[in-house]
């Protein structure tokens, strides 16, 4: 489950909200729940919630009534954007404590707050008038902490050294699909076409003359229509339009398996699908519908691709997924392969959780770098990853008659990109374009086949 939302009043919905806090998992205060308290709005694109800007007074205090089952101490983590030295007031009905951000932009900043068993209210304030914003608190208790701690220390026991990911220098993306087109013209219809009649052979021969450190794919993008066989898909789409008998991705994963390269997938919330989406998707207030949904897909498709499958890039992680029980996404993504490397994407926010191993680095990944480890910035903790676009326009083939364009600078430029990534432990995913046809741009592939690792 996510949070619980529990209405104590006895006046219809016109009362509060009060949160209860569990001991048994990670507890979600959203600062969007309580804004209008304050006069603020919350920061909204669409389906995402995106926290609250605008905080900028000492007055502005929010407010979160709580029921909690357990006395005692609790890890508050604060995820909020703010100048360096900032002070804040966290509070409950017996303890106060004061924090200072040790950096600037968004961050987490962790603490322990002591909490009365039953009716509870948190609040966090500025100590002085400045310009921050904030998505919410993140509560643990101390019954909980140990169990969490276990389950963080366990994944990366599992997972073991990521060595080989840290210093593969540079990797390539793809987002293409069905989605996509030719270079001129239509594309190709039905939509499973596109799929039985790429040569994935051809493909992968190039990729290892390449060489590249992995390879990322999109399995949903620009739409969620599946290139393998997948009864979760069907039994939620309640049709098998939605999926394919002949087994493209497996085929892919077997060829660059055969190669070695590492294969990791891109997964898109699918909101771009609206048959799909409505299926899936049943609003903020019913998100455990949504998270459900995922975990059945994730989990038949790393039943399938085994150890074929190195990782997962997940889309629109702290945008769409947030809060979520990203433990259980977590071994959900594992499925058949306790070693793969995962990580829900933040945009430009704190990671969504402890248990992410690399940034997703969507167009830069700042922060100070430390044994191919992040030791501050947004993304403190996880290991150095971006993901660039290297032609373009855009990150992937999606309009008729899309010309690619030339990459910026040459191969030196390149070179010494990627020479500083395999230096400092950060590969860099160079998202590249590619045609129905798996035709690269002319100056693209000239430039990747002389780039060195």
């Amino acid at each position: 489950m996510l949070f619980t939302l529990v209405n104590t009043s006895t006046a219809g919905n016109s009362g509060p909200r009060t949160w209860d806090l569990s001991d048994a998992k990670i507890n979600y205060l959203l600062a969007g729940d309580v804004c209008q308290q304050i006069g603020l709005t919350e920061w909204r694109m669409g389906r995402k919630r995106l926290g609250v800007k605008g905080w900028t007074e000492t007055e502005q205090i929010f407010k979160w009534p709580v029921l909690s089952s357990h006395s005692g101490k609790a890890q508050v983590t604060l995820l909020v954007k703010t100048p360096v030295n900032t002070g804040l007031i966290l509070k409950s009905n017996r303890d106060l404590v004061k924090l200072v951000s040790e950096q600037s932009g968004w961050q987490r900043i962790t603490t322990n707050l002591e909490l009365d068993k039953g009716n509870e209210q948190i609040q966090l304030g500025l100590n002085e008038s400045t310009q921050a914003a904030i998505i919410g608190l993140e509560v643990i208790s101390s019954v909980h902490l140990p169990i969490h701690s276990q389950r963080i220390s366990k994944l990366h026991n599992l997972r073991g050294h990521p060595a080989w990911f840290q210093n593969a220098g540079f990797g390539l993306m793809f987002q293409w699909g069905y989605w996509g087109y030719p270079k001129q013209g239509e594309r190709k219809q039905p939509w499973q076409r596109v799929y039985k009649e790429f040569d994935i052979e051809a493909f992968a021969d190039k990729m290892k003359q390449i060489n590249p450190g992995y390879l990322i794919w999109s399995i949903t993008w620009r739409g969620s229509r599946f290139s393998l066989p997948l009864k979760s898909v069907d039994e939620i789409m309640g049709s098998e339009d939605f999926t394919m008998e002949y087994d493209f991705l497996g085929k892919l994963a077997d060829a660059l398996h055969k190669r070695n390269i590492p294969l990791f997938l891109y997964y898109h919330p699918g909101a771009e699908e609206p048959e799909f989406w409505s299926k899936v998707w049943k609003g903020h207030e019913n998100r455990q519908h949504y998270q459900d949904c995922n975990i059945k897909i994730w989990t038949e498709i790393g039943q399938r691709l085994g150890t074929k499958l190195a990782g997962w890039f997940v889309d629109g992680g702290m945008a769409q997924h947030y809060p979520a029980d990203f433990y259980a996404y977590k071994k959900a993504l594992t499925v058949g392969n306790p070693q793969r490397l995962t990580t829900c994407n933040p945009w430009i926010f704190p990671n969504c959780s402890p248990f992410d191993d690399m940034s997703m680095g969507e167009n830069h990944a700042p922060g100070k770098k430390a044994k191919g480890i992040f030791v501050s910035g947004p993304t403190k903790g996880l290991m150095p990853h971006t993901m660039l676009v290297m032609d373009g326009p855009g990150w992937g083939v999606y309009k008729k008659n899309q010309i690619t364009k030339s990459p910026r600078g040459g191969l030196q430029y390149w070179q010494e990109r990627v020479d500083q990534a395999k230096a400092t432990q950060h590969p860099l995913s160079l998202c590249i374009l590619m045609y129905e046809d798996g035709t690269l741009g002319e100056e693209t592939e000239s430039i990747l086949r002389k780039l060195k690792r």
